[in-house]
């Protein structure tokens, strides 16, 4: 609830929309759909934070980020998606953006693998980011989930001259215990220009 000034009176606190989103879908065949969609938002304070800074000091912008995305399915398993979305910055609109695309093969080769293939392209006002990504996907011994994984991520700073590249690869293995019951467990390797790191996971799950 963002507050607003009264004059010759005390800060007060007025109801305001802050954050509004809507999409729409549609399927134009039995494989092909696309989807467009919008979001705004506008920053939201403390009235307890903010009650003696003027109100011109205080940043109220609506900022918006319109979407749009495509999906193919085809009958013989293969599936692509691809995803763009701006957003309205300090910079000007369309300044930052993100575009997001997949590609998908399910029971690759009949051996009952799922591949994926991903890009990614993301810019902000302080870097811009390129990425590939691959994964494959099995089904072990009727009762758990392996995925094999791997990114490649480049950086450009905008601020300062420089880039940095990461690399990272992971295994992840889903258990289906009982019914309702699964545990998911992680092992991932993160390496780049300044980091050599190592992260395991382990979840359990219980749906009721």
């Amino acid at each position: 609830m963002p507050p607003r000034r009264v004059r010759r009176g005390p800060p007060r606190a007025k109801a305001d929309i802050t954050n509004a989103y809507a999409i729409a879908r549609y399927r134009v065949t039995t494989a092909f759909s696309a989807g467009a969609g919008v979001s705004a938002w506008r920053p939201t304070y403390l009235l307890s934070q903010v009650s003696s800074v003027p109100d011109s000091m205080l940043d109220y912008t609506l900022r918006t980020n319109p979407s749009l995305d495509l999906a193919l399915s085809l009958p013989s398993g293969l599936s692509l998606f691809n995803t763009l979305s701006v957003r309205s910055s300090v910079d000007g609109f369309a300044k930052e953006y993100s575009n997001y695309t997949s590609v998908n093969q399910a029971n690759l080769f009949g051996q009952g693998v799922s591949a994926r293939a991903t890009l990614l392209w993301n810019a902000t006002m302080f870097a811009k980011t390129k990425g590939i990504g691959a994964a494959l996907q099995r089904a072990v011994a009727g009762f758990a989930d392996a995925t094999v994984r791997y990114q490649w991520n480049q950086n450009e700073y905008s601020r300062w001259a420089g880039s940095s590249t990461t690399h990272t690869a992971g295994i992840d293995l889903l258990f289906y215990l009982a019914p309702g019951v699964s545990a998911w467990a992680s092992a991932e390797r993160l390496m780049g220009d300044d980091i050599n790191t190592t992260t395991l996971s382990v979840d359990i799950g219980w749906r009721f």
